[in-house]
């Protein structure tokens, strides 16, 4: 998404992530226009240093895309066992059971403290920054925040663990909300669900 609005024109694209060296490999591509930042999406100050940098350096900005998202693992080897774990049709009553319990608690906070909180305060550090970029009127449509949800907040089915799809889903309410509150403001807000996609990190397909 960043080389795609770097390739089209965009003057500066500022990149967050917890991992310099693929931050600077992206950067490199497009050399002035894209502008790394190491930042971690579930700090909270992290999210506000990369915010003040910002204010400093560009002082508005007209797009803020909310992209951060994880499956829980414990190894990049284990998401073809989280992808493939599936329940069948016919399990029983037992089989759903273990099914559920299996589940370790700590999948549900890691997972939506990245997916669905790290959502949210991102979008909380930047609000002035997109107010400024109304103001500036620099592009003719108006700031808008567009936050990445998944096919598999649509899917009945468990795809990725059972946490994944239902913290997607949440980005969905979670936006739904924040029009509620960016509107009123002149700033817009929405939502994308991508279908899978390649993911080299972990050489298997997400959703």
């Amino acid at each position: 998404m960043a080389l795609a609005l770097a390739t089209n024109g965009a003057s500066r694209v500022y990149i967050l992530g917890r991992h310099k060296e693929t931050l600077e490999d992206t950067a490199d591509m497009h050399p002035g226009v894209i502008i790394p930042i190491v930042a971690d999406v579930g700090s909270k100050a992290s999210l506000a240093a990369a915010a003040d940098q910002i204010h400093t350096e560009t002082g508005y900005i007209n797009l803020l895309v909310a992209n951060a998202g994880m499956l829980y693992m414990d190894s990049p080897e284990a998401i073809s066992v989280k992808v493939g774990r599936t329940l069948q049709e016919n399990a029983t009553p037992d089989e759903l059971e273990s099914f559920l319990m299996d589940t370790p608690v700590d999948e549900f906070l890691d997972t939506f403290r990245v997916n669905t909180t790290g959502v949210f305060y991102t979008i909380a550090a930047f609000v002035s920054l997109l107010d400024k970029g109304n103001k500036r009127g620099n592009v003719f449509q108006k700031s808008q925040v567009i936050a990445v949800s998944s096919v598999a907040a649509h899917n009945r089915r468990v795809v990725g663990g059972c946490a994944y799809g239902m913290s997607k889903a949440a980005v969905i309410m979670l936006m739904r909300k924040m029009m509620t509150y960016l509107i009123p403001h002149g700033i817009r807000a929405n939502t994308i669900s991508p279908g899978c996609e390649y993911f080299p990190l972990y050489s298997e397909t997400m959703c």
